[in-house]
């Protein structure tokens, strides 16, 4: 089968991109996977997951996307089985193709500028989506919460998956305390993996920490726009935290398994793929109660959620779970990825999704 992924942008780093990568790497043994996107300067120059990549040109504004967009597909989709189209507003230029369209919501434009289910400010972004949800031959959505606001029906819940055999646990408490000798954690560590943004909560957690009378060290791998403002944060309250910087895939994982607790205090989401990477490596997690996150811990029993924003209610829950059965919840967290986050697994079920609207 012939599929093409269809995304607005291609960079380096981003969730969907990940999710993308993750999904064409899994498919590349039976099918044909292309990517579709459009000519911008966010895009990275790695598209190595690709049989072949498709950039449609003169697409720096999205309107001129829906012109150059509509043209491309009118002359290129009956090249396909299937395009599978993530997020909205790729679709909008391919309305009247006759190739089988599948819809994936990774997030919306609204939880993205507002935060979670703030439709009623921006009513033209509920209209775009509501319409493009009518395109779809099938729409999936990788959380029920990113649906709520809209009137459809013909839909399936898909989550994001995880390499399981890849984001694992060390196999002994003395390989994890090398680990943590390597990355300088001191007490307990508290891991934050997000780019350094102001809606991902860095400055909620370091305020928050730097309450804590536990010993502890804050981590935090990435970059961003913030990291060095969240660096002087940090030193002026006087909290221990090691900056990693961008780093190898190796080594996160190893910061994943070395950590007592994830933390992402985030004030939107859609389904962090990082809050799945440390399920799977066995880290018991405290997360933003938005979107889906509940859902997972409650399903995980491996953690608490925390309400957005607020500091006070995360140095409580942060020293609520540090005090807590970490082991146990550490153990909750594997099995749980195991059973329900398996990338293989999820890749199975977009492909019987495939096999279905092909026919």
């Amino acid at each position: 089968m012939k599929i093409g992924m269809v995304t607005t942008q291609f960079a380096e780093v981003g969730g969907v991109e990940n999710v993308v990568r993750s999904l064409s790497r899994e498919m590349r043994e039976k099918h044909e996977v292309h990517l579709i996107t459009r000519d911008r300067p966010q895009n990275t120059e790695d598209f190595s997951r690709f049989e072949e990549v498709h950039i449609i040109e003169n697409t720096d504004s999205y309107l001129n996307y829906l012109s150059s967009g509509r043209k491309w597909f009118e002359e290129n989709s009956g090249d396909f089985d299937v395009l599978h189209f993530h997020n909205w507003s790729p679709i909008i230029p391919a309305r009247e193709i006759k190739t089988p369209k599948i819809l994936t919501f990774h997030g919306t434009t609204v939880d993205i500028f507002l935060g979670n289910k703030q439709y009623h400010k921006a009513p033209i972004y509920w209209m775009l989506e509501e319409y493009a949800i009518n395109i779809a031959d099938k729409v999936t959505s990788i959380t029920e919460s990113h649906l709520e606001p809209f009137f459809v029906s013909n839909y399936e819940i898909i989550r994001n998956g995880v390499n399981t055999e890849k984001y694992l646990p060390t196999e002994t408490e003395e390989k994890r305390q090398e680990l943590q000798d390597k990355y300088n954690i001191e007490g307990k560590g508290i891991l934050i993996v997000a780019q350094h943004e102001e809606n991902k909560g860095h400055r909620n957690l370091i305020e928050a920490a730097s309450k804590i009378d536990q010993k502890h060290t804050l981590m935090t791998p990435s970059t961003g726009p913030l990291q060095r403002e969240i660096e002087e944060i940090a030193e002026e309250k006087d909290v221990n935290a090691e900056f990693y910087g961008k780093i190898p895939e190796e080594e996160l994982i190893e910061l994943y398994q070395a950590a007592d607790i994830f933390c992402l205090p985030s004030w939107n989401e859609g389904l962090p793929l990082s809050m799945l990477e440390a399920l799977s490596c066995g880290s018991p997690i405290l997360v933003s109660d938005v979107a889906d996150n509940p859902i997972i811990v409650d399903e995980s029993k491996a953690g608490l959620t925390v309400e957005p924003k607020d500091v006070k209610d995360l140095q409580k829950q942060l020293l609520k779970l540090l005090d807590s059965n970490l082991d146990q919840k550490s153990e909750n967290a594997r099995n749980y990825a195991e059973k329900n986050l398996d990338r293989e697994n999820i890749s199975l079920q977009y492909q019987q999704l495939y096999s279905e609207i092909a026919k």
